[in-house]
């Protein structure tokens, strides 16, 4: 007989000598939670993981937001004023497939994909200045009173998440997941500047900066949910990620009728993301819908040149983080 053995026939007998010697009254008691109280029973909602197919798809409406997209600075009479390009709210979708089994595990895979832009038009003022505080070009460029800039930004978010799973019971209402997995992501970002010499006229010269990532790492992460009854429960999730990013930073100025100036370079870096969700979900037989709010924060997105701060004197580029925000509309399907 092995050592493994002979431990599992002691806590089987050690096992057997407690049910043996728990009186009979509070054997009538029920179901215990796992610090040993009482737990009460939820109608309908039985404390077992049953195995089978895990299927769902999520409604997106986010909003995004990154530092650093300050793109130009007007002077007039001494009285500064930054000017920001932002993202608009847009909806997007994510999708998940997965299988439990009758342990309590689970393995799945979900893909969440998003694209939003912004846009914003600037005019050079009457006895005053605008410099452009982001790297797209425009090199020595003197625009006159009148002249117009047109900014467009645009972001593309594909984020594919492999995640093992184990769900731990503390009671017939309560429950904790936790898992882990691989997160392997996609995010475009694109900024575009047009310049007009006057009103109305033709585009004259156009300045466009790209940073590409392709990142790779691991996610851990938890997932809280408490039974309300009648079918309805709450529940919360947050998670963390380390992932390995590389960057493709492109900046291309074109002047028209003339020459075209590009520079390319690449960069590799930790890119730390946190994520957070929370909300309400109802449940008939193998059908659930819920709704809730989430986040997720990308850390050092920015671009990697020195940009132009206040008075155009050169400064680092700030921390631009990328901050994802929304809502989300959920119908998912276990079989």
């Amino acid at each position: 007989m092995s050592l493994r053995q002979a431990w599992r026939m002691l806590a089987v007998a050690a096992a057997l000598g407690a049910v043996g010697s728990v009186p009979a009254a509070a054997v009538a008691q029920g179901p215990t939670n796992v610090f040993g109280l009482p737990a009460a029973p939820v109608q309908g909602i039985p404390n077992t993981c049953e195995g089978g197919l895990i299927g769902y798809t999520d409604y997106l409406f986010w909003g995004a937001h990154r530092q650093g997209m300050d793109v130009a600075l007007t002077n007039v009479g001494n009285s500064l004023a930054v000017h920001e390009i932002g993202y608009g709210r847009e909806s997007g979708f994510r999708l998940g497939i997965g299988w439990k089994l009758p342990n309590c595990w689970d393995l799945s895979w979900n893909y969440s994909y998003f694209s939003t832009d912004g846009a914003l038009g600037l005019e050079t003022p009457v006895g005053g200045t605008i410099v452009q505080t982001q790297d797209l070009g425009f090199f020595g460029l003197a625009p006159p009173a009148g002249s117009q800039f047109d900014y467009a930004a645009r972001l593309n978010y594909n984020v594919n998440d492999l995640e093992f799973g184990r769900r731990i019971d503390f009671d017939p209402s309560t429950s904790m997941r936790l898992f882990a997995g691989f997160r392997w992501a996609m995010i475009d970002q694109r900024l575009t500047a047009e310049y007009r010499p006057a009103a109305g006229a033709a585009v004259a010269e156009t300045g466009t900066q790209t940073i590409d990532l392709d990142a790779y790492g691991i996610r851990l992460g938890t997932e809280g949910r408490w039974i309300l009854g009648r079918g309805f429960s709450v529940f919360g999730q947050g998670s963390a990620s380390v992932l390995s990013g590389h960057f493709d930073y492109r900046t291309v100025d074109a002047v028209a009728g003339g020459p075209t100036a590009e520079i390319r370079d690449s960069a590799t870096q930790v890119v730390p993301v946190l994520d957070a969700a929370a909300g309400v979900a109802w449940r008939y037989s193998n059908f659930e819908v819920a709704v809730g709010y989430e986040l997720a924060s990308w850390f050092n997105m920015g671009g990697r040149y020195t940009a132009l701060g206040l008075g155009g004197v050169a400064a680092p580029p700030p921390d631009q983080t990328l901050l994802l925000d929304g809502f989300f509309l959920r119908a998912a399907l276990t079989r």
